[in-house]
């Protein structure tokens, strides 16, 4: 894995997101607040902290839970992207 496999599963979670429709206000912020991350992340992947990145996805998961599969997937494929990556 490298930069590149990361920057592209980071475009796809953030695409993903974009595409995705909050249930509630609640689920809007926490998206939105994954959001702001994930493009912090691709404007300046040099100032990321990979590792607090890597737990705001995984915790993410258990947040939006079953509801949103598609984002779920995002999710754990940005989440093994980092992995793979050394992160």
């Amino acid at each position: 894995m490298d930069r590149e496999d990361v920057r592209k599963s980071l475009e796809n979670l953030s695409a993903t997101l974009d595409q995705v429709e909050a249930t509630s206000p609640a689920q809007k912020a926490a998206m939105d607040s994954l959001q702001s991350d994930v493009q912090q992340a691709l404007a300046a992947p040099e100032n990321t902290d990979g590792r607090s990145l890597l737990a705001r996805l995984e915790a993410s998961l258990a947040h939006f839970g079953a509801e949103y599969p598609g984002l779920n997937l995002a999710v754990q494929e940005a989440i093994a992207t980092l992995s793979n990556a050394g992160v």
